[in-house]
């Protein structure tokens, strides 16, 4: 996504807010002008004027009243020094913008998530979400390098691609979550046209990802962690079919992070996991750039050639509650 595209797309995004003022303001000045020669011409002019209104102001009600919820456990800065510590040293290295608040979540990954105002033309708060999953699957260089990657993604890109960015991902999830009927119809149909001018973002903002966690962990560390993220997906569902189901069953609380680290850490199921790993990166389709040509371009980089970490991620957490 160049400069221009992501102009024309932000350009498109204000008109959806500007187009219904400009409209109503219009059929109000055609309903003034029509009154003068005859009172049912303007009231059938201010009636269009007024279902307008009406129609454009509950579509817009219904967009701008959802708001990006926080999920899962906040860690304080005073609460979780080294976490925070990690994230502002990545941020200050690669200029990336720092988060709000950093959470840990359930999910067996990482990311970024912003909550914004006028589908994500402002900005409210930036969370970086943690997945559980990787405190116990991950050393700490891993982890390092799992989070330089996601807060660096867009760190190199201009402002109205961040922006153009922020926009799409606001309006793919009003749309998902919008119930079915004629207010979601309506949005639907220009969600298609924007989502269809803004493009997906480029695949040089991944590139750079990468070798932003190459600068923060380490060319091994990188490496291994975008492998191992697909490990931990695969293996934190089968550790959760197979052994919290039974847990809860028996009303037993297990130490997920420890339980976990010691399911992946068995010596059988290791390579089992590995070659879920390898038969998924060869079947990619549609992944644009595939993880065997970001792991190529990683190896090229030149520098990060420093020995990882291998404490395990939990390690930098004060306590795990």
């Amino acid at each position: 996504r160049g400069p221009w595209r992501a102009a024309v797309a932000l350009a498109l995004h204000i008109g959806f807010f500007a187009f219904p003022l400009f409209l109503v303001v219009g059929l109000l000045g055609i309903t003034a002008y029509t009154a003068r020669y005859g009172l049912g011409l303007g009231a059938r002019a201010g009636l269009a004027a007024a279902v307008v209104a009406a129609v454009f102001w509950v579509l817009l009600r219904t967009v701008l009243r959802r708001r990006e919820q926080p999920r899962g456990v906040p860690l304080g800065r005073s609460q979780q020094p080294k976490v925070w510590k990690a994230v502002e040293t990545i941020c200050s290295g690669s200029g990336a913008r720092p988060p709000d608040e950093v959470r840990i979540t359930s999910e067996p990954g990482a990311q970024v998530r912003e909550s914004t105002k006028l589908l994500g033309l402002r900005l409210r708060t930036r969370y970086l979400e943690i997945g559980l999953p990787l405190l116990g699957g991950l050393s700490t260089s891993e982890l390092r390098a799992v989070i330089a990657r996601e807060l660096g993604r867009t760190a190199g890109a201009g402002r109205l691609a961040v922006v153009c960015d922020r926009a799409a991902t606001a309006v793919r999830r009003t749309r998902a979550e919008m119930t079915a009927g004629p207010t979601k119809w309506l949005f639907s149909g220009y969600a298609k046209v924007f989502l269809a001018v803004a493009g997906e973002p480029a695949e040089r903002t991944w590139f750079a990802a990468d070798t932003i966690a190459v600068k923060a962990a380490g060319k091994k560390a990188a490496v291994t962690s975008l492998r191992k993220l697909k490990a931990i997906e695969f293996g934190w569902q089968a550790y959760r079919d197979e052994y919290l189901r039974m847990a809860t069953e028996v009303e037993h609380r297990p130490d997920l992070v420890l339980g976990f680290r010691a399911f992946m850490d068995h010596p059988e199921r290791k390579p089992e996991l590995a070659e879920q790993v390898k038969q998924a990166v060869a079947a990619e389709r549609g992944v644009h750039p595939p993880t065997r040509e970001r792991v190529e371009a990683m190896k090229r980089l030149r520098g990060g050639d420093r020995e990882p970490e291998e404490a395990p991620a939990f390690a930098l957490l004060r306590e795990l509650g």
